[in-house]
């Protein structure tokens, strides 16, 4: 078992919400670029607190109602495919380990989630997502690719959240991976009874491709964490199938939290898409690649 390491905890610099959908005076930010994280910055710096983003506006994004304090937090660090939408379903329905969700994915966030109006730009979704991440006792979530830290690391985001901690979730059975992420590109079905646009065609280079993406990807995520000394939860996704709760446990655990988070197995909608088309792609694969005696 991987093990755990907690971040300490510096209370007296703790970052916290205004508490107020609209304040009284709020500068209006650029929507792109360098300018709008330093005009960000600056807004938090004169408001004298954490946040001063709740009048931002993007591509029509409307403020929602009262924000939550940010207390502590964690970023689910990992790559497509590797059952983070199961493990996200998993936190939610404890009610105190935050609403983790892809909140730097345009696309999930207006397609997937249907939130239209949602911004397009990442300083703006960094504004967006307090309003959606936290459970009521502070804790809040979310979920990050490497491809989304690539887009949003001009806001500087890890630096802006509050007791920020961090778990790495991988697969281990990285073929399976990514035979499933090349296919659900193909179809364009991301869940399970999800209407799909074409049909699965068996492709080798593209499955090759996305074997060793996933890895150089993975390995991205380890740098990172090492460079920086971070504290890590390690954790799988065939860990997490087989115990729900035991994940739950180790996040409430990774975040100091004193809770015992419960999880409602009754609400978690996902469900496996493997099928017989999945192992038939395996075979098939492993017939052209595999070979003991070459290595790569």
């Amino acid at each position: 078992m991987a093990r755990e390491v907690r971040r300490a905890r510096a209370r007296p610099v703790r970052l916290s919400l205004t508490g107020k959908c609209v304040p009284t005076v709020q500068p209006t930010l650029p929507r792109t670029g360098a300018s709008t994280h330093n005009a960000a910055i600056r807004a938090d710096s004169a408001a004298g607190q954490g946040w001063a983003l709740d009048n931002y506006e993007s591509g029509g994004f409307r403020a929602q109602p009262a924000i939550l304090t940010l207390d502590r937090g964690y970023a689910i660090c990992t790559e497509a495919r590797s059952g983070s939408s199961y493990l996200c379903d998993i936190l939610k329905t404890t009610g105190i380990l935050g609403n983790p969700d892809e909140y730097f994915n345009t696309y999930c966030m207006t397609v997937t989630r249907g939130i239209a109006d949602y911004p397009a730009d990442p300083e703006g979704q960094f504004a967006a997502m307090k309003h959606r991440m936290a459970t009521p006792n502070g804790v809040y979530g979310l979920k990050v690719f490497s491809g989304h830290f690539d887009n949003a690391q001009i806001t500087q985001w890890t630096e802006r959240l509050p007791d920020l901690h961090f778990i790495h979730l991988v697969r281990l059975d990285v073929l399976a991976q990514a035979i499933s992420h090349v296919r659900a590109w193909q179809t364009m079905q991301w869940t399970h009874g999800a209407a799909k646009r074409s049909e699965p065609v068996y492709d080798f280079d593209r499955i090759n491709l996305e074997v060793k993406r996933l890895l150089k990807s993975q390995n991205r995520w380890r740098y990172y964490f090492a460079r920086n000394s971070a504290p890590v939860l390690h954790l799988n996704y065939e860990q997490v199938c087989e115990d729900p709760q035991g994940a739950a446990d180790r996040v409430a655990r990774l975040i100091g939290l004193g809770e015992t988070p419960k999880v409602d197995p009754d609400r978690i909608a996902l469900s496996i898409q493997r099928d017989a088309i999945n192992d038939e792609w395996r075979a098939r694969y492993i017939a052209t690649a595999g070979s003991l005696a070459v290595f790569d």
